[in-house]
Protein backbone atom coordinates (compact mmCIF):
# COMPACT_ATOMS: atom_id res chain seq x y z
CA UNK A 1 0.00 0.00 0.00
CA UNK A 2 0.62 3.26 -1.16
CA UNK A 3 1.57 6.53 1.57
CA UNK A 4 -1.19 8.16 -0.96
CA UNK A 5 -3.70 5.29 -0.79
CA UNK A 6 -2.86 5.39 3.05
CA UNK A 7 -4.14 9.10 3.30
CA UNK A 8 -6.78 8.76 0.86
CA UNK A 9 -8.53 5.81 3.06
CA UNK A 10 -8.28 8.01 6.29
CA UNK A 11 -9.37 11.39 4.48
CA UNK A 12 -12.98 9.05 3.19
CA UNK A 13 -13.24 7.74 6.93
CA UNK A 14 -12.84 11.70 8.10
CA UNK A 15 -15.52 12.31 5.42
CA UNK A 16 -17.63 9.55 6.66
CA UNK A 17 -17.20 10.68 10.43
CA UNK A 18 -18.03 14.16 9.70
CA UNK A 19 -21.44 13.65 7.54
CA UNK A 20 -22.47 10.75 10.26
CA UNK A 21 -22.35 13.40 12.71
CA UNK A 22 -24.20 15.86 11.02
CA UNK A 23 -26.69 13.12 10.60
CA UNK A 24 -27.20 12.78 14.19
CA UNK A 25 -27.30 16.23 14.95
CA UNK A 26 -30.20 16.75 12.63
CA UNK A 27 -32.02 13.97 13.77
CA UNK A 28 -31.14 14.80 17.31
CA UNK A 29 -32.58 18.59 16.33
CA UNK A 30 -35.55 16.78 15.37
CA UNK A 31 -36.06 15.55 18.05
CA UNK A 32 -35.83 18.32 20.51
CA UNK A 33 -38.03 20.42 18.40
CA UNK A 34 -40.44 18.31 18.31
CA UNK A 35 -40.91 17.81 22.06
CA UNK A 36 -40.28 21.45 22.44
CA UNK A 37 -43.85 22.35 20.04
CA UNK A 38 -45.28 19.23 21.89
CA UNK A 39 -44.88 21.30 25.37
CA UNK A 40 -46.04 24.51 23.66
CA UNK A 41 -42.85 26.18 23.57
CA UNK A 42 -42.43 26.33 19.72
CA UNK A 43 -45.02 27.73 17.46
CA UNK A 44 -46.24 25.82 14.44
CA UNK A 45 -44.44 27.87 11.60
CA UNK A 46 -41.54 27.97 13.52
CA UNK A 47 -42.05 24.32 14.05
CA UNK A 48 -42.58 23.43 10.35
CA UNK A 49 -39.82 25.64 9.21
CA UNK A 50 -37.24 24.44 11.52
CA UNK A 51 -38.51 20.72 10.87
CA UNK A 52 -38.16 21.20 7.22
CA UNK A 53 -34.35 22.71 7.34
CA UNK A 54 -33.31 19.90 9.92
CA UNK A 55 -34.50 17.37 7.31
CA UNK A 56 -33.01 18.54 4.41
CA UNK A 57 -29.63 18.69 6.03
CA UNK A 58 -30.27 15.05 7.34
CA UNK A 59 -31.55 14.46 3.89
CA UNK A 60 -27.90 15.96 2.36
CA UNK A 61 -25.60 14.03 5.34
CA UNK A 62 -26.97 10.68 3.70
CA UNK A 63 -26.80 11.50 0.40
CA UNK A 64 -23.44 12.34 1.48
CA UNK A 65 -22.77 8.98 3.65
CA UNK A 66 -24.06 6.81 0.41
CA UNK A 67 -21.96 8.71 -2.31
CA UNK A 68 -18.63 8.40 0.45
CA UNK A 69 -19.44 4.63 0.37
CA UNK A 70 -19.56 4.13 -3.29
CA UNK A 71 -15.93 5.68 -3.39
CA UNK A 72 -14.92 4.20 -1.10
CA UNK A 73 -16.00 0.74 -2.22
CA UNK A 74 -13.82 1.35 -5.32
CA UNK A 75 -11.04 1.69 -2.73
CA UNK A 76 -8.09 -1.16 -2.72
CA UNK A 77 -9.31 -0.70 0.89
CA UNK A 78 -12.44 -1.84 1.48
CA UNK A 79 -12.46 -5.09 2.48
Amino acid sequence: RSHLQTVRYFLIIIRLCQELVKELAAQDSLYALSKGFEKGKVDLATYLRLSREMAKEEFHAKAALLKIKQVQSTTAYSQ
